[in-house]
């Protein structure tokens, strides 16, 4: 018997559930995609995974620089590490009940409503960011959904290792407004406006030239709304205190500090650090710095090779403007020389 607990802890993961009816008919409902095989249709079940990254931080703005940044969501290609992950579970679950491929819908940053369904299934709620915000990891994660047939002793087994938990998915964002103060082009002053946000413009292309001032060294990638959110402060802190432990030992510096944090601490030691042991040298690309003028200097179809595989090498990605922001980049660097 498959144990979803015993296989999740063992790769890092501790938070995730079992998708309610109304995720898995939001999820129908919703898209035009067809979410899973047709024969399996009539009755299904899932999860909501969550994968938290660790923040990388120096990402400075300034447009005077060699180097460009990538934000911390797509320096390694979690989305591959995840997927990876659940094609594993959804290897055992066909083996052990004798499904077919199609019978099981991996959804890791598709057109399904990864969002919703998170929330639906108790895992957050969505934040003032527009993102999901996770009590214990914050907005720096990212969702995996899983859909499979609802097969009574596997959905079982889900009602059993899920039923003791006590997620939430009304806000707690309360009077903060730490996001939408942090947001450099107001993007989220009356609510989420995708034409003003950053992130918007750079997995599209064609943003405007009065944006640029604010998209500063980033060739992909905005995270500021993520690292601003007190959520995500407080798992990341809570990460590099345990780092600090492991360079004190067990001296009482140690403790004060531990002692400020013990409350919320949760699952946070050591996470990014195991995590991050288990990921292919393939998935730890491109990295959050690049040089600018080794980038500015390929073609379209070198920049292409250079980020097949990593999450830069999506085929949506505008590697077009991606080009043309280094040749602005460049050309401000020799107007400062």
């Amino acid at each position: 018997m498959i144990s979803f607990t015993e296989f999740f802890d063992c790769k890092g993961i501790h938070v995730w559930n079992i998708l309610s009816d109304r995720a898995i008919d939001h999820i129908f409902t919703s898209t035009k995609e067809i979410p899973i095989a047709e024969h399996v249709q009539k009755e299904v079940t899932g999860i909501a995974v969550l994968l938290p990254y660790r923040l990388i931080s120096g990402t400075e703005s300034s447009t005077h620089t060699k180097i460009v940044t990538v934000g911390s969501f797509a320096a390694y290609n979690y989305y591959h590490f995840l997927t990876r992950i659940l094609q594993e579970l959804a290897a055992k679950i066909r083996a052990e009940y004798g499904l077919h491929r199609s019978d099981i819908r991996i959804s890791v940053n598709s057109k399904l409503p990864e969002k919703e369904s998170a929330v639906l299934a108790n895992l957050g709620w969505i934040g003032k960011s527009g993102l999901l915000v996770n009590p214990l990891y914050g907005s720096a994660v990212l969702i995996g959904l899983m859909l499979f047939p609802k097969i009574d002793a596997l959905f079982q087994t889900l009602v059993n290792e899920t039923d003791s938990k006590n997620y939430i998915n009304n806000s707690q964002c309360g009077s903060c407004s730490a996001c939408i103060d942090a947001c450099p082009t107001h993007a989220l002053d009356n609510g989420f406006s995708k034409h003003l946000c950053l992130q918007y413009w750079m997995s599209t292309g064609g943003m405007p030239e009065h944006f640029k001032l604010h998209r500063g060294n980033h060739l992909y990638g905005c995270d500021v709304c993520i690292k601003e959110c007190p959520y995500t402060q407080q798992f990341q802190d809570n990460e590099r205190l345990e780092h600090q432990k492991g360079q004190l030992g067990d001296s009482g510096q140690w403790e004060g500090e531990q002692g400020k944090h013990r409350e919320h601490r949760g699952h946070s030691s050591k996470v990014f650090t195991y995590l991050e042991s288990q990921l292919k040298e393939s998935e730890k690309r491109p990295g959050s710095y690049l040089p600018l003028e080794l980038l500015a200097g390929m073609s379209i179809l070198e920049l292409k090779n250079y980020f097949k595989g990593t999450a830069l090498g999506f085929r949506w990605i505008p590697l077009n403007d991606f080009k043309e922001y280094m040749r602005f980049l460049c050309e401000s660097e020799r107007m400062t020389t």
